[in-house]
């Protein structure tokens, strides 16, 4: 035989063994999941011996060089989904334990979380050359900017947007306080990426803009 089919069981099982983990598959979806996959790699495989005019060794050898690429492209979507979720998860159990009854020491502690790798609180007198209302104008109908989807409010403000995520090299800005005007910019690469990111981090902007609001938008170093 041409395939060592020892090296396409391992990855037979390091598949089943990350599938039957998932909480929300049962154990008979994951084997039909895994009967697809193989059914998927034999149809393709037999359409090109038939083209091809490939004997027993040929076809066998297709087969296993199809479903290798289709374990190996699903193991590492899983591997990176569930870096994504982990991300997710340290944020949701930061804003779980977080006993933090300022904004700022709020946002100080989110800038040593392990999943943010930059933070920085912007002051008003950073904002100089920046008009108030155009900033008041963003942030009421969107208080998380996200770099890669940024909002699209005129000139004057797409201007703004631009000036914020160049001048402090972040992915995302969350407004905290209005009056006076307090936000943070936040640099997260991996977490940017993650499965219900920006949901989360309006969470973050709520719960810091609440804070802010508690203390009577009085924030004192």
């Amino acid at each position: 035989m041409p395939v060592q089919f020892s090296a396409l069981a391992v990855l037979v099982l390091c598949w089943l063994a990350v599938s039957l983990g998932r909480p929300q598959l049962g154990h008979r979806a994951t084997l039909a999941v895994l009967g697809m996959v193989i059914a998927a790699s034999f149809l393709p495989a037999l359409v090109v011996a038939q083209v091809a005019g490939l004997d027993r060794a040929g076809l066998v050898l297709v087969v296993a060089v199809l479903l290798a690429t289709f374990l190996a492209v699903s193991l590492i979507i899983d591997a990176r989904s569930g870096q994504h979720a982990a991300a997710s998860l340290g944020l949701l159990q930061y804003l779980a334990t977080s006993r933090a009854e300022d904004p700022l020491e709020f946002l100080r502690g989110l800038q040593n979380h392990p999943q943010v790798d930059a933070a920085i609180v912007i002051r008003e007198d950073a904002l100089a050359g920046l008009s108030p209302d155009v900033l008041t104008r963003i942030f009421h109908v969107a208080p998380v900017l996200q770099k890669s989807a940024p909002p699209a409010f005129g000139q004057a403000a797409d201007d703004h947007i631009a000036f914020l995520f160049d001048r402090f090299a972040a992915t995302h800005i969350l407004n905290v306080s209005d009056s006076p005007r307090l936000m943070i910019a936040l640099s997260l690469p991996s977490l940017g990426t993650a499965p219900h990111a920006d949901l989360e981090l309006q969470v973050v902007q709520r719960m810091a803009y609440l804070l802010a609001q508690q203390k009577g938008g009085m924030v004192d170093d």
